[in-house]
Formats: structure tokens, C-alpha cells, sequence
């Protein structure tokens, strides 16, 4: 059933959430014994062992909430922030669909986030407390006469603007409002990819700037155009500009953004954008100083962390638009590049070489096979001989990992933070035989020196200043307590790496406003400037020989590998006094956290045990519904009532429609409490039959009648993900029993029906199967791998009835109603670095009785239904896409963005096997070859992938244009 005036939109600090549903429902892992804290603003809800972290995160919103009021308005009253443990993929987002924000609560992995704010707790939730206060600005007309309906759907007026707009807004509260030198806006790793950007000769328009890219890096381009152009908005137009602009879009909505800011600062947005351009430019240095990259031959190159496996071999972590995302080898006599093996990396992508440089260890996320949005951290080794890797740990959830003799250094989710952990082989896998965990402080990082192995060098974060320590692995608790050996007030420090002789440590810093590598002589105890890159330059490490590094710096959108000779280093050598401890910095160290000072006020605040009250039966939404009836030119009109519980547990749509003088009913009850859960359904849906009725006199003739189905089903959905890396596998399926009773009426009937009900009872199983599917960023449709789907549906009792009328006097009998549809696809791609990719279908349907559309296996591309009263059906299909341009780009004042423009050619030979064996297929069968054009875009928020094409049948001479799917 679809719905009129209902856009739900999500606000997410790195990623769109999708849901099948308006209001979803969701497992989450069993006996977290939920808990709940009340504050005057918050309902904090978190599972039970949490209750520190729960008090922190409240302290933290409390304290945020007035002065973000001030920045964008809205109003909050027992807002609900749910707080997980469960998931090592750390995120935070806010969405309307049943008004709340979730927080994964450990901490953030890589450089994503600012080190100098704090915490990730004192990053995550002022940002999502931005987006929760904005989307509660419901002060205008619109938004209140909405709000009556549906208080979520109101919410998404506010939604509904760029979402660089909504995002820059939150970066920009991060940077400027939280902690100093805080926030990404502060942070050279991220405001660096603009000013490569801007210096390039691809400059982001402002589409690009404010909206999110669906193919083009960065993908976080909206986080960041969107905090440089709002920082600029309100450095010229005052920090008021973004709540009157807010002020003015939820009064007017349909007149767009653009136009409020024009109210609001007097100009178009196209003059704002060309007076920010003039400001930028003043800004940027003139010179770039670049360094010549190793060629990649692929495009959208993300590459991190090149190690030397030998002088003249390289192994780097490389993600493109057009190769699958692992390890790769890059020979530099040849300079070519081979793949090691697939795999995604996490985001701080740390791993470590074996000393004879024939294993690798990394650490990737391993999903649940169970559970939603469930991904925890394992140790793996992979042998770089036959690319074959296996799991070291077994749900420990560790990650930088670094061989130490015959043991493993690593890091460990602890909270809202990191230990460090050692771990021994037991058997064939690895446990943890000593932790160590030091408040306020978070482990970034851990290396060995090479020819010391009791001295390591470890990069961690105490309260917002992240430095180097050099200690021992005897006393690493008493040392790391200490003031950290290399610090900087105005920037942090990163990737560690010991020169071969052990003497000199080499690490980026990024205290001048961009990342450079810098090297550390612990004889000398000085520190010299190694790289100038004008972008960043980053993750280094030193030759076998220690005369050259390999790193990685920003050019334009893409990062990619260095290599530099010890003669072309810049040798600059930093004041002692820059790095060195020093009381400023201990201060910085022992500064209060966000919201200590309501630290006695948060002791009246109560903590329960969490409930779902019965509030949640209440409906959030009540929508205009609409939905058209299979063939017919006829639709259903009525209401859709829909609503859930906050932990996604449960949640109902009930649909009412009026169609053929009659009102319809549609209820559906999800329940994700325990795996895998289940669903009831209930309805009285109509549908139309046309039974062809034999004629020896003359041709057959086609009776159309409506059908009213009453129906009380039991289905239990079932899912298992295999593997979710850079391939896909997932199994799963759904059993359910329906009681049915089915009658019929004619089309223009007086109310009474043709027919007395049929009663019976069927049995349906749903199952499909996914296998090895792979797609890369700039695929349109996955390159390799199987999909397979099937369904049955079989009566399990009698059930007949006669049409009576004027003219007719037909038996239906339900009893022998047997039915099956299903699909295999194969996927493809002998082009795939141009992105091409080819699908082979196999379709069919068999059926006696009434149960499935018989259309569902054919193309849009045959000029009329084909064979549209066959109960056998035999499809055979190929579909082959051309990617011709990623605009990724669109307007602003028009919110209209154009993600892709592709070419498509397809084939579809489908057969009536109704009394013809599957030898007479092509002699009782039609085909169709077409070419059709298409895009996939966004207004405002909205995505559409709408085409165009032409399908040609040669049987019939018949060239058939049509616009829809192919």
C-alpha cells in the first residue's frame, strides 16, 4: 500500500538508514535488560551495564541543549535517545520514522572524527542533538496542520532540506560551540579535501556541496561543503542566519530553502555561492605543493597505509569506483598493482606484517547472522602466498592489531572507549590473557620497535590531546599515566611507525593546519618535518634500507601512495617547546568533561527499568493511501494508520480503502521481540479474475469478476546473513498458513455477490538466496554472483463456490490450488572496470487456481500482457547495463540532483507452457529486444531511477516504445 504526503527522512552521521517499512521493526540482541534514565529534557534509554555512560551521555545533551535551541530552534520534551553496546560499526543518527535518535556507544575507529573534542560521546551526540532540535521546529502553518496527522511527518518538513544543509548546520554547531580546536571544521583531515578540491579544476558547485554524492569521493563531500559554506553564512550574515532561514522554511516549505535564504540574507543562493567562492579564494594558498603519486590504475582511488614488503614491493589497503575494495601489491619496478585479497578494512585501517613479511593481520567486522545493524570486531591473518585468510579470535571484538614475538598487541571496545589487550595462542585461536584499561584515556594505536621489542610506541587520547608515549611493555599502565613524550596544543598525533633501526620514530601530526609526516630521533630527542604537502600527507612507513617512506596523501578527491627518497625530505626541525610536555597541555589533559557541571543535578535525575507503555498502539501517522489494483486501471483510496514502539520491537499498519462501492481492510502486526519473530496478518482486499469461458459455437469468451479475499494469515520471516563484507550471502524464508475465504461479485453489482463464500486454508513459503554478490561503488547492478527467490503456494483444505448471474453459472473450485514462482539470476561482468555488467534471468510460474500475477515474470518492453491467462509461464532474460556519466550534481534553489545517467539493453523470451512441453518453448513463445535510456536522481530527498526505451518483437514486426522498468 503506498502513501500519499508522507516523506519520512533521516538524518545519520555517516550513512542513510533504509527501511522496508514506514515503521520498522528491528531484532536486536536477546537479555540486554533495557534501561531507562529520565533528565528534563531526555528519556535515555540503554542496555544494563551501561548506566555511566548513560549518565554522561545526558550530562552532555542537558548541558548542549539550550545553546543549540539558540542556533536552530525547536523544542524537546521526553525526547528518546537510545544507547547500544552491541555494535562495533559506530554511528549515531536521528529520523523521524517514530521521532528518536540512536547512538552506538563504542567509540568511533580511524581519523573521522576530530581527536581534539574529547571524547566520542562528546563528538556524537551534540551533532545529533543539532538534527533532533531542528526537525522539532515545527512552528508554521504547514507543519502544524501535518503535525495533526502525523507529528513525525511534520518533522520531516524539516527533512526535507539539502541534506548538506542539515549536516553542515551540525558540523558546523560541533566545531565552533563544543570543545576548542574541537569539531571537523577544526580538524585538517576533513577541511583539507575541500581545499584539494577547491584548488582542482573539479571544484564542487554548491549542489555538490550540499548535497550527498551517490558516486563520487569524498562521500562525506555534504559534511564537509556543508559546514564551509554555513561557517561562511554565519561569519557574514551573523549567527542568527540559520534559525531565521529555519524560521522561514517551515512557515513556507514548498518554496524551498533557497528562497529562505534569500529572505534571510538578502541574496540568491547562486550570489551567496560566488561571494563564498571569493572568500575561499583568498583563503587557499596560491601554491600547491604536491608530490608525484605512484600511478593506480583505477579510478576513486581511497588508498591507506602502504607497508613495504620488500625495496621494490609495497602491500596498501585500496578502495575504487571501479575494483573490489582489499590488500593489494604494488611493484614498483613496473608499477603495477595486483589484489592480495578482498575485504573491507574498519576506518582506522591498522594492520601489521609478520617479520618475514608473509603474513598479514587485520581486523575486520564480522555481522551477525541474526541481528539487525550487529557487527563486531576479530582479529584475522591472511597469507600473502595464496591470498587464503583465517579468523584469529573468536567475538572479542579487537582491532591494530601488531605482532609482538609470539604473542598479539591489540585494542578492545571497552564502553564508550578502548583498552589495550595481549593476547596468546590457545589452540588455533587467540584469548586475551592481560588488559589494560585507564580512564579518560582511549588507545589509538600500538607498535613494537623492531630491534627493542620491550619498547612500544603507543598514540592515545587523554581528554581531547593525543600524543605519542614511548614505554615500556613491562610498566605501560604507570607510564601511560604520565604526560605523553610527543604532544601538540594545536593538533594530534597519528600512525606511528619504527625506522628499521629502532632509533627513529616516524608519525603525522597535523599542528600546522595540514597532516604532515614528521620523524623523531630518540638519540637526539628532536623532531624533524619530513613531508610539505599542501593537502595532507599521512600513514608512513620507512624502506627495509629506512632511505625512503611510503605514504599517503589528499590530491583532489582521491588519496593515493608516495613514495620519497631521505634526499627530498624538508629535514625542518620543530622547537622543542612545541611537542615537549608542558603545564598548558596538562591542564588541556585534566580539563572537566562536557556537562560536569551539572554533575550534582544529574544525582535527582531517575534511572527504571525500561518499559514500552501502551502509548505506542496509539497511531503515529494517519496518511492518505493509495494503492493500484494489478491490471486494472483502477485504484484503492482510503487511510493508512501506522505506528511502532521505540525499541522497533513491534509496530502495525492498518489500511482502509473504498473501491467498487465497497470498503477494505488491510492489517499487519510485526513482532522482532525474540528471533526470528513473526507477523499477522488480517484483510479484505479485492482483486479481479478473468476466466475464460469455452465457446464451441465461436471464440472463447474472457468474464472478468471482482473477488473479495477475507484472509487471516501467520507468517515467521526468517533471515540469516552469511557473509557481508565485500560479497553478500544471505539465506532466508518465510513459512506462513492462511485461512482464506474468497467470493465473487460482478463489476457493476448492486451490492450482493455472485457467489456464497469459498473457505479454505492455504500454506505459502517464501525463500530466496543470495550468493558471492559483489558490486563496487560506480556498479549499477551487482558484478558477479547468484540471486535466487522462490514461492509456494499450495490450498491444504477444500473450498468451492458458483458464480451465479443473469448470464453465467460458473464453479471455482480452490481445492487443487497449487502455485510456485521463482527466479534465479546470474551476474557478470566482462567489462568491469568500465563499471558494465551483464544479468541472465530465468523466470517461471505454475499454477492452478488463482494465486499470482502471471505478469510479474514478463517485461515492460512488449507492446501489450503476454499470455495473460497462461498458468505455466517460462521467462528467459538478460539485462546489460553502460554507466554513460555520474553527474552527481544537481541544483539547489531546484533541488533536483542527477546521481547517474546509464544505458540499458535487455532481452526477455517468455513461453505458455499450458499444454506445450518445454520442447514446443520457442515455437509458443514471444520475444522482445529493447535499449532504453535512464537515470536515477533526487528531488529533495526523494530518489526515483525512472527510464525511457523502445523494446522490439521481430515475430510481429513491432517496434514498442514504453517508459517504466527493464
Amino acid at each position: 500500500m503506498k502513501r500519499l504526503c508522507l516523506i519520512l527522512f533521516g538524518i545519520i552521521l555517516f550513512a542513510d538508514p533504509a527501511f522496508s517499512q514506514t515503521y520498522p521493526t528491528k531484532y536486536r540482541p536477546p537479555n540486554l535488560n533495557w534501561q531507562q534514565l529520565q533528565t528534563p529534557h531526555f528519556t535515555i534509554v540503554f542496555p544494563e551495564g551501561e548506566d555511566s555512560v548513560a549518565q554522561r551521555a545526558a550530562r552532555i545533551l542537558e548541558h548542549e541543549y539550550l545553546r543549540i535551541q539558540q542556533l536552530v530552534g525547536g523544542k524537546l520534551s521526553d525526547f528518546p535517545v537510545v544507547l547500544n553496546n552491541f555494535n562495533d560499526r559506530s554511528n549515531g543518527f536521528v529520523t523521524s520514522s517514530h521521532f528518536r535518535s540512536e547512538v552506538e556507544i563504542p567509540t568511533i575507529k580511524g581519523k573521522t572524527m576530530n581527536p581534539q573534542s574529547g571524547n566520542w560521546l562528546e563528538t556524537v551526540l551534540p551533532h545529533e542533538l543539532v538534527h533532533a532540535l531542528q526537525y522539532s521546529h515545527l512552528e508554521g502553518l504547514w507543519a502544524n496542520l501535518i503535525k495533526v496527522f502525523s507529528p513525525d511527518a511534520a518533522r520531516s518538513i524539516l527533512g526535507s532540506i539539502p541534506s548538506g544543509v542539515s549536516e553542515g548546520i551540525a558540523t558546523y554547531h560541533e566545531t565552533t560551540g563544543v570543545a576548542p580546536d574541537g569539531g571537523r571544521g577544526n580538524y585538517p583531515y576533513f577541511s583539507n579535501q575541500f581545499d584539494a578540491a577547491f584548488e582542482s579544476s573539479n571544484r564542487w558547485s554548491l549542489g555538490e556541496m550540499l548535497n550527498s554524492p551517490s558516486y563520487s569521493r569524498p562521500f562525506d563531500r555534504h559534511y564537509i561543503g556543508g559546514y564551509e559554506f554555513t561557517n561562511w553564512l554565519h561569519q557574514t550574515h551573523g549567527d542568527s542566519t540559520t534559525h531565521k532561514a529555519l524560521d522561514f522554511f517551515v512557515r513556507w516549505p514548498f518554496l524551498g530553502y533557497g528562497v529562505a535564504l534569500r529572505h534571510t540574507t538578502g541574496r540568491w543562493p547562486a550570489q551567496l555561492y560566488n561571494r563564498f567562492k571569493d572568500t575561499k579564494q583568498k583563503q587557499i594558498a596560491e601554491e600547491e605543493i604536491t608530490y608525484e603519486s605512484l600511478h593506480i590504475p583505477f579510478k576513486g582511488a581511497d588508498m591507506h597505509r602502504p607497508r613495504w614488503l620488500s625495496d621494490e614491493e609495497l602491500v596498501i589497503y585500496g578502495s575504487f569506483y571501479n575494483a573490489s575494495p582489499g590488500f593489494y601489491r604494488f611493484t614498483l619496478s613496473d608499477s603495477s598493482l595486483t589484489q592480495l585479497f578482498e575485504t573491507r578494512s574498519l576506518r582506522d585501517y591498522n594492520y601489521d606484517l609478520s617479520a618475514d613479511r608473509s603474513t598479514l593481520l587485520f581486523s575486520n567486522y564480522r555481522t551477525s547472522p541474526y541481528y539487525d545493524n550487529t557487527y563486531k570486531m576479530d582479529l584475522h591473518q591472511a597469507d600473502l602466498a595464496s591470498g587464503t585468510v583465517e579468523k584469529m579470535t573468536d567475538n572479542i571484538r579487537a582491532f591494530a592489531p601488531v605482532y609482538h614475538e609470539e604473542t598479539i598487541f591489540a585494542l578492545q571496545t571497552d564502553h564508550e572507549s578502548t583498552s589495550l589487550v595481549r593476547l596468546n595462542q590457545n589452540d588455533s585461536t587467540f584469548s586475551i590473557t592481560g588488559r589494560i584499561a585507564l580512564a579518560s584515556t582511549e588507545f589509538i594505536s600500538i607498535n613494537q620497535n623492531p630491534n627493542s621489542p620491550d619498547q612500544l610506541a603507543v598514540v592515545a587520547n587523554r581528554r581531547g590531546l593525543q600524543g605519542l608515549w614511548l614505554v615500556d611493555k613491562g610498566s605501560i599502565k604507570e607510564e601511560i599515566k604520565q604526560a605523553p613524550d610527543v604532544s601538540f596544543m594545536d593538533g594530534s598525533v597519528f600512525d606511528p611507525a619504527w625506522h628499521p633501526s629502532g632509533r627513529r620514530l616516524m608519525f603525522s601530526s597535523d599542528h600546522t593546519g595540514t597532516m604532515q609526516l614528521y620523524e623523531y630521533n630518540l638519540e637526539a630527542t628532536a623532531i624533524t618535518q619530513l613531508t610539505e604537502a599542501s593537502y595532507n600527507a599521512m600513514e608512513g612507513s620507512y624502506s627495509p634500507g629506512g632511505d625512503r617512506i611510503a605514504f599517503v596523501i589528499q590530491h583532489h578527491n582521491e588519496r593515493l601512495p608516495v613514495v620519497l627518497d631521505r634526499s627530498r625530505f624538508a629535514n625542518r626541525r620543530l622547537a622543542a617547546d612545541l611537542w615537549r610536555p608542558s603545564p598548558e597541555k596538562n591542564r588541556f589533559m585534566d580539563r572537566p568533561e562536557l556537562g560536569a557541571d551539572l554533575k550534582e543535578k544529574s544525582t535527582s535525575w531517575t534511572s527504571s527499568k525500561y518499559r514500552s507503555n501502551g502509548k505506542w498502539l496509539l497511531p503515529r501517522t494517519i496518511a492518505p493511501a493509495f494503492s493500484e489494483i494489478s491490471n486494472r486501471d483502477t485504484y484503492q483510496l482510503g487511510v493508512s494508520l501506522s505506528s511502532n514502539d521505540l525499541l522497533l520491537r513491534n509496530s502495525y499498519q492498518m489500511d482502509f480503502t473504498f473501491v467498487q462501492d465497497r470498503m477494505w481492510y488491510d492489517f499487519t502486526y510485526r513482532h522482532k521481540g525474540f528471533f526470528p519473530g513473526f507477523r499477522l496478518n488480517t484483510y479484505s482486499k479485492p482483486n479481479f479474475n478473468t476466466v475464460t469461458l469455452q465457446n464451441e459455437q465461436g471464440p472463447d469468451e474472457r468474464v472478468t469478476f471482482l473477488r473479495q479475499d477475507l484472509g487471516l494469515s501467520l507468517g515467521v520471516p526468517t533471515r540469516f546473513v552469511l557473509e557481508n563484507n565485500v560479497r553478500y550471502t544471505s539465506v532466508g524464508f518465510t513459512p506462513s498458513l492462511e485461512l482464506r475465504g474468497s467470493r465473487f461479485f460482478e463489476l457493476d453489482h448492486d451490492g450482493s455477490a455472485a457467489s456464497s463464500y469459498a473457505n479454505f486454508a492455504t500454506a505459502n513459503l517464501f525463500a530466496f538466496f543470495n550468493y558471492k554478490i559483489q558490486q563496487n561503488i560506480r556498479d549499477l547492478q551487482p558484478n558477479s554472483g547468484l540471486s535466487f527467490f522462490a514461492e509456494l503456494e499450495r490450498s491444504l483444505s477444500a473450498g468451492s463456490t458458483t458464480i451465479q448471474t443473469e448470464q453465467y453459472n460458473i464453479d471455482v473450485d480452490f481445492s487443487e490450488l497449487r502455485a510456485l514462482r521463482s527466479n534465479l539470476y546470474w551476474y557478470a561482468a566482462p567489462l568491469k572496470r568500465w563499471n558494465q555488467s551483464l544479468r541472465v534471468g530465468v523466470e517461471g510460474l505454475t499454477q492452478r487456481g488463482f494465486a499470482f500475477d502471471n505478469q510479474s515474470v514478463v517485461s515492460g518492453g512488449f507492446s501489450e500482457p503476454v499470455f495473460e491467462t497462461a498458468r505455466h509461464l517460462l521467462s528467459f532474460n538478460t539485462r546489460y547495463t553502460v554507466p554513460l556519466f555520474y553527474p552527481d550534481n544537481g541544483g539547489f534553489q531546484l533541488p533536483v540532483y542527477f546521481s547517474n545517467i546509464y544505458l540499458v539493453g535487455f532481452t526477455d523470451t517468455v513461453a505458455d507452457l499450458d499444454n506445450h512441453g518445454i520442447n514446443d518453448f520457442f515455437s509458443h513463445s514471444r520475444s522482445v529486444f529493447g535499449i532504453g535510456l535512464r537515470t536515477r536522481f533526487r528531488i529533495s530527498n526523494l530518489t526515483f531511477d525512472l527510464g525511457v526505451g523502445v523494446g522490439y518483437e521481430p515475430t510481429r514486426n513491432s517496434l514498442n516504445p514504453f517508459a517504466g522498468n527493464f
